[in-house]
């Protein structure tokens, strides 16, 4: 491109216009069109060739249901509610809950779960609360209502924690 624009630069336009100009027996025109033919040739040249990146790793998807999941469930008296659940091996579990109104607000709880094949059934252990769940599949557990139907958002999804197959470190 640099090449094109000293070349162009150096002869006057008006004797591009007149075909006063002519090399080698070539006129104007034909230089011309010489010069954008060499442009595709002469950007291409110092280009280096691409990289295929690597493939990626095969993640295995536990066969368990315990593990980290996190989501969104409703909340009556503020904006979002957003959560953090980890399930153990022994049917404990400790979850983080998140409160979006105005201002922000933690609450940390404990609870003990018990997976009854199909649904989860989550036992708050310091107060009367329970949460039920549906597997969706080996990723995803969808919250359901007290007649254990999946309960929707507005935009017509239903409400699901999602587990995380790589749990960040703190």
């Amino acid at each position: 491109m640099k090449l094109t624009k000293v070349l162009l630069t150096s002869v006057p336009f008006s004797a591009l216009n007149n075909n006063r100009f002519s090399f080698c027996g070539m006129n104007s025109k034909g230089i011309l069109f010489l010069l954008l033919c060499c442009i595709p040739l002469l950007s291409s040249c110092g280009k280096e060739k691409e990289e295929v990146p690597p493939p990626l790793k095969t993640i295995e998807i536990p066969e368990t249901i315990t593990g980290l999941y996190v989501g969104e469930l409703p909340c009556d008296d503020c904006k979002k509610k957003q959560v953090k659940v980890e399930l153990d091996s022994l049917g404990q579990a400790s979850i983080e809950e998140t409160f979006i109104q105005d201002s922000v607000l933690k609450v940390s709880s404990k609870a003990s779960y018990v997976d009854s094949g199909e649904v989860i059934v989550l036992t708050f252990n310091d107060s009367p609360k329970k949460w039920t769940f549906k597997k969706q599949n080996k990723l995803s557990l969808v919250y359901l209502d007290l007649s254990g139907k999946p309960y929707y958002m507005d935009s017509g999804i239903p409400y699901q924690i999602l587990k995380i197959l790589n749990k960040p470190k703190q």
